[in-house]
């Protein structure tokens, strides 16, 4: 009985003893995989942590580079919309853009007679095709300046106190301006003071026009015979190869609508209106039916846009017009 007890107490220690070889390297192989495992996870989470860091980097100094660009063309775009400004004279408001203006003061101005010949600096006043600007001069003068015309003048304005003209440009000379104000256009020499008038210098048309509203103007031809005349208010003068040089009552109640922003037709045909409308808003006006043309029209227009000019020629002779770009075809029965 004891040799078999015996025999059980080894074969059970036995037993014990292979259980434990079997479960210890098992266990000691868990652990290990278990202790490498969470130091590879550790490692990556660390290279993680760096790719991570690197990239908040990144991502915050390029924001600071988008916001320091949109912050410089911020402030150019602000400097454009602080200059473009309503110009206000005692007769009329003007808007221009200083972008054209800009653009335009780097083209060469031509003049067929006297330009600007002085190693001063020469200041340039210019317009587009699509808007006039006001001209406050050094001596107070105000310079308005229709479509596609400029002004110059040397930076010492007051030394000699001349501007030289290409295209249409109103003058307003103060009587306590001093000195006379000399403008010379292509065929013309203009000296005034305590008065306004128009200067339309035409190159292409070869002929210079002096149209004076107020005061008087004393005016000489640059033709070859340099006659001299006194211009006095409602009168104008052409000068033009072949042509009489002197003084005119004014026909056109609307010669200076442009500078007043009022347009008066009095018992007006309206071809004679349509051709008033086109040169002031830049636009074109076609019949469809030619018996339009015959109608007249008497009325007042003050700062009003073509559209509302339109609108009530339509009402008042029963028309009806349509619009492409800066064409417009007015439709209808017309006058007999």
């Amino acid at each position: 009985m004891k040799d078999k007890r015996h025999d059980i107490d080894n074969l059970f220690k036995e037993r014990l003893y292979d259980i434990e070889t079997e479960v210890q390297p098992a266990s000691w192989e868990a652990i290990s995989q278990k202790v490498q495992a969470n130091t590879v996870y550790k490692v990556k989470k660390w290279i993680y942590g760096i790719a991570i860091t690197g990239t908040v980097i990144v991502v915050a100094v390029t924001v600071m580079l988008l916001m320091q660009t949109n912050t410089e063309k911020t402030v150019t775009v602000s400097n454009i919309k602080e200059e473009q400004l309503n110009v206000v004279t005692d007769n009329h408001v003007t808007e221009y853009s200083v972008k054209d203006v800009e653009k335009n003061e780097k083209q060469p101005i031509e003049y067929a007679h006297n330009a600007p010949q002085s190693e001063k600096e020469i200041v340039n006043q210019i317009t587009s095709a699509e808007d006039r600007k006001s001209v406050r001069l050094p001596d107070g003068s105000t310079a308005l300046l229709n479509r596609n015309s400029s002004i110059s003048y040397t930076a010492d304005f007051m030394a000699d106190k001349t501007v030289y003209v290409v295209g249409e440009v109103y003058f307003d000379i103060p009587a306590s301006a001093g000195k006379k104000l000399t403008v010379l256009g292509n065929l013309s020499q203009i000296e005034a003071e305590g008065s306004s008038f128009i200067i339309n210098s035409d190159k292409e048309r070869g002929s210079d026009e002096i149209t004076v509203s107020s005061g008087k103007a004393e005016c000489k031809s640059l033709l070859e015979n340099n006659n001299r005349i006194a211009i006095f208010a409602g009168n104008s003068a052409v000068i033009k190869k072949g042509s009489d040089f002197k003084q005119n009552t004014i026909q056109d109640i609307n010669y200076n609508d442009w500078v007043t922003q009022r347009i008066v037709f009095n018992n007006t045909k309206l071809d004679s209106v349509f051709e008033t409308l086109e040169k002031y808003y830049n636009v074109t006006l076609i019949a469809h039916n030619s018996e339009i043309l015959n109608c007249h029209f008497t009325g007042t227009f003050e700062r009003n846009n073509i559209d509302e000019i339109l609108q009530v020629l339509s009402v008042s002779f029963n028309l009806s017009f349509n619009q492409t770009s800066k064409e417009f075809i007015l439709s209808g029965n017309g006058c007999k």
